[in-house]
């Protein structure tokens, strides 16, 4: 945002033109936020790491990031195959190819039916969101579910309804009130590490008959069979509609992918398994 700031005031500066106000006001209303939020009142203000120090700020769960088998595999991969057709995969989603191999490799982990790769969690909890709900439905998301799944709910113009942190309870009177629609939660929440009571969110749901999104993004990896998420680890593979994983934690790398649960097809539609 600095640089953004710096680089506005060159440009208008080099054009002759004044910057205007309502951009101005916008460039430092977010500069002071971001401070605010990021550094000041914070408890390492003022305190540079050295040598000596541990590293309590990372998300490389299972030091991966450094590992040279991996990074070596990484490099020979784009050596020999470079990054794909520079081309949406929404036009070649049907070819085999490195990508679809994955996603059909992560599928079988997640003991889903299909996963989409995406550009980044972010990206996989916005847009799955603004795919599956209609401005209508009504979306229930525990109070500290990511803010990219938020973000999914207001792209999708619906109605967030929050319900206290890991609170079956509280989620079953909002459904009472409000009907049914899509529970949206994180396995583990990145804001206080709390593992999510999921056998519980899934059955009030179902009682509703809701649609429920979990983010596996700090639970897979560390959670559940070949670390293949909580959803997994509970047998509520079935049971789960969609799960996203952001894979720049435990698999310290970039992109993210999206799941939904095992399905069985038939000439009348899609019959969801049991």
């Amino acid at each position: 945002m600095q640089y953004l700031h710096e680089k506005l005031c060159a440009d208008f500066a080099v054009s002759g033109n004044r910057e205007p106000d309502f951009l101005k006001r916008r460039v430092d209303q977010s500069m002071l936020s971001c401070g605010e939020r990021h550094w000041l009142g914070h408890t390492l203000r003022g305190q540079a790491p050295h040598s000596g120090s541990v590293q309590m700020r990372t998300n490389d769960y299972l030091s991966i990031a450094r590992n040279l088998r991996i990074a070596n595999a990484e490099i020979k991969a784009l050596q020999a195959q470079g990054h794909g057709e520079a081309i949406s995969q929404v036009f070649v989603h049907d070819r085999l190819d490195q990508h679809r191999a994955f996603e059909r490799r992560f599928a079988q982990l997640m003991r889903a039916e299909d996963a989409v790769l995406c550009m980044s969690g972010y990206c996989a909890n916005t847009g799955l969101l603004q795919a599956i709900t209609a401005p209508e439905t009504p979306v229930f998301l525990d109070i500290r579910a990511h803010a990219s799944l938020w973000e999914g709910v207001a792209a999708a113009r619906a109605t967030a309804r929050p319900f206290m942190h890991n609170s079956p309870e509280h989620l079953e009177r909002q459904l009472r009130e409000h009907g049914p629609g899509i529970v949206v939660v994180d396995a583990v929440y990145s804001t206080n590490g709390a593992l999510c009571p999921l056998a519980d969110i899934v059955a009030v749901a179902e009682r509703y008959g809701c649609v429920i999104v979990v983010d596996e993004t700090h639970s897979f990896g560390a959670q559940g069979p070949r670390g293949a998420g909580l959803t997994v680890a509970l047998g509520l593979a079935d049971r789960v509609h969609f799960r996203t994983v952001g894979l720049s934690k435990a698999v310290a790398s970039r992109g993210a992918s999206s799941s939904d649960r095992p399905v069985t097809w038939s000439s009348s539609g899609m019959k969801l398994t049991r």
